[in-house]
């Protein structure tokens, strides 16, 4: 499966590095220092269900990069998820889904209202995580779940 990870903070990071580690064909949308990092050390996921480094990783700050996208799981705040999907859109194909994987109740809502609602499933998710260091997402409690 070729999947997008937009936004590789704490829920990104570790979800898409999990995927991944999975045998997915993932990549990651990141930014700054976390990229580069990333790019130069791969990302480094330490957590309480066994640590593991994602090396080499496929990681980019355009989604533009990427091609046939089968799922895009939307990592960044709720306040950047109607630009993030301004983004997205250019880049979905006929099958592409797309999950928000992020606080709020109108995500699917708000992703409805740019994205054609058939590409959006409404998605949710456990875990307490956090970008330790610039390529290291630590993974400090609760059992990892995504529901859609």
């Amino acid at each position: 499966m070729n999947i997008v990870v937009y936004g590789t903070g704490g829920v990104g990071g570790y979800f898409g590095t999990r995927l991944a580690q999975a045998g997915n064909n993932v990549t990651f949308i990141a930014r700054g220092q976390h990229l580069k990092a990333i790019k130069k050390n791969g990302l480094q996921l330490k957590s309480i269900n066994g640590d593991y480094l994602l090396k080499p990783v496929n990681a980019t700050d355009s989604i533009s990069e990427v091609k046939n996208i089968d799922l895009i799981l939307i990592c960044v705040k709720t306040w950047q998820l109607k630009e993030t999907a301004q983004t997205i859109k250019p880049f979905l194909n006929e099958n592409t889904l797309v999950i928000s994987l992020l606080n709020g109740c109108e995500n699917h809502s708000i992703l409805s209202s740019v994205i054609d609602k058939k590409h959006v499933l409404g998605g949710l998710c456990k875990v307490v995580s956090f970008i330790e260091k610039p390529g290291v997402i630590n993974h400090v409690a609760y059992e990892p779940t995504i529901v859609f």
